[in-house]
């Protein structure tokens, strides 16, 4: 009776996993970003590598406007506790804390936009930082709510939140690394992955399909202003290849759920 439990449980999750996993099938979004500079290395494949990762560009970001935008706040009210982060590491207080440095910045600038001529600051450019701190609030919520998971840390002997942990994670064998791994599934996995391709650069281009057919097509205001043709192109090519990838994986996730379901 016991064993037919796990296995139903097991089924239960099965089918839950592939619910999600079509359900995000049902939207294909591409974007095309623009990027300061590139090194060409290998991203890491391990997720703990890919949250440090992840905190150390988002850090940068929050320091960077920071210090740009200390100025706008209101005289007396500077506070560099805004952006100065206790942690420096990638673990669950971490990520809380990024969040919640992202969002007081965000709040307080979206409080001063009025006051931006005032310190000669493009008030455009200050509305794209505050979409920013946006992006680096809500990724940081969502990584957070996935470390609070016991499931997805179990068997974590390292404090991630410590500046010294992912070196310790990197100098650990193979066999001894597993145990401090994210437990991920694909879904989890691509939320990770995404919000290291993207990044705190900018997106440029974005097109969003539907299976239904509805497509929607955001372009930044300064590309818009200034577009370059084979930027265009290389977004066109890409909706492109993705589509076909896209049916493909649709008819394969499909096909998989057929014959769990056995055509149901």
């Amino acid at each position: 009776m016991i064993w037919g439990n796990k296995e139903k449980d097991k089924e239960g999750k099965v089918a839950d996993l592939i619910k999600s996993t079509f359900y995000d099938l049902t939207h294909l979004e591409i974007n095309t970003i623009i990027k300061e500079d590139m090194n060409c290395s290998k991203l890491p494949d391990s997720p703990r590598e890919i949250l440090h990762l992840i905190a150390t560009q988002y850090d940068k970001e929050i320091n960077r406007l920071g210090k740009i935008y200390e100025k706008v706040l209101p005289t007396g009210t500077s506070n560099p506790d805004y952006y100065k982060r206790t942690t420096k590491g990638s673990g669950e207080k971490s990520f809380f804390e990024l969040r919640e440095n992202a969002r007081k910045w965000k709040e307080k600038l979206a409080s001063n936009t009025d006051k931006s001529e005032d310190f000669e600051i493009n008030q455009e450019e200050m509305k794209k930082d505050i979409k920013m701190l946006e992006r680096i609030e809500v990724v940081s919520n969502d990584v957070y709510q996935l470390l609070k998971s016991p499931d997805v840390t179990k068997g974590n002997e390292i404090d991630f939140d410590e500046e010294s942990g992912i070196d310790a994670f990197r100098e650990q064998v193979k066999v001894e690394k597993e145990k401090s791994e994210l437990k991920l599934d694909l879904r989890q996995y691509a939320l990770i992955k995404k919000a290291l391709d993207i990044g705190t650069e900018t997106v440029v281009l974005q097109t969003i399909i539907g299976i239904d057919g509805d497509v929607t097509s955001r372009i930044s205001r300064s590309f818009a202003d200034n577009p370059i043709s084979f930027i265009n192109e290389i977004h066109h090519d890409a909706i492109n290849t993705s589509v076909k990838f896209w049916n493909s994986l649709v008819d394969i996730v499909f096909g998989i759920g057929k014959a769990i379901f056995g055509g149901k």
